[in-house]
C-alpha cells in the first residue's frame, strides 16, 4: 500500500478543485470503494490513492451503464 495522500496532495494529483473533491469524496462513502477515505477526526482526512483509482474506474463503468446501458463500451458489438 501506498503512503496515504492528504486531501490537498489528492487535489493536486487529480487536480481537483475543493469542491469537486468533497462531491467525489461524498460518492465515494457511498459505494463499496469508500474505505478509500480514511477520516482523522472530523477535519483531518487521508485518501487511499490506489483505491480511489479503483473507485474512479467504477465510476466510470457506472457512467457507461447509465449513457449507453453497457456493461462495457469496448466490448459492445455496437461500438466495434
Amino acid at each position: 500500500m501506498t503512503k496515504p495522500l492528504t486531501s490537498k496532495e489528492m487535489m493536486e494529483y487529480w487536480h481537483y478543485s475543493k469542491q469537486t473533491f468533497r462531491r467525489r469524496r461524498r460518492e465515494c462513502e457511498q459505494t463499496p470503494y469508500r474505505d478509500a477515505i480514511l477520516q482523522d477526526g472530523p477535519r483531518k482526512i487521508y485518501v487511499n490513492n490506489d483505491r480511489w483509482a479503483e473507485f474512479i474506474k467504477y465510476r466510470t463503468r457506472k457512467y457507461y451503464e447509465k449513457m449507453y446501458g453497457l456493461d462495457d463500451l469496448r466490448n459492445s458489438k455496437q461500438f466495434a
